[in-house]
């Protein structure tokens, strides 16, 4: 995963490569650990404060894609909402891992979840996040 976000941040993956593949693989894996068996070890780096915000700024970027189409251009809408359906899909598995860290009986994997729950939700984007989809959802 580390090494897929780096050749998409640097912009040296093919020419027909975006961030839905990350995504997607995010999303994949981390729900795939979920439900076979947690194990931190294996998702730590999409869990990351870092990952949230990449994956908030995806998702972001997609939104405004999608608002800066007529509704002429069903086809380029189309395209930029099933990009920002995988981005949603990979936050959402982001949360759901992180909840599953919080009812974990370990205390290091409990206290890494509140860390990483108090520098996400303490700023206003991610918080308003689900409500800004909503309201502007057609």
């Amino acid at each position: 995963m580390k090494k897929a976000k780096s050749l998409l941040c640097r912009g040296r993956g093919s020419a027909d490569c975006d961030e839905s593949f990350y995504l997607w693989a995010c999303s994949f894996f981390m729900g795939f650990n979920r439900n076979v068996g947690f194990k931190l070890e294996l998702v730590a780096e999409t869990l990351s404060s870092d990952s949230f915000s990449y994956v908030l700024q995806i998702i972001f970027k997609f939104h405004e894609e999608i608002k800066g189409f007529s509704n002429k251009m069903r086809s380029k809408k189309k395209m930029w909402a099933k990009r920002l359906h995988f981005a949603v899909q990979a936050y959402r598995e982001m949360l759901e891992n992180l909840s599953l860290m919080q009812v974990s009986k370990d205390s290091k994997i409990k206290n890494i979840a509140g860390i990483i729950q108090n520098i996400i939700f303490y700023q206003q984007e991610y918080r308003e996040l689900t409500t800004m989809l909503l309201k502007q959802f057609d």
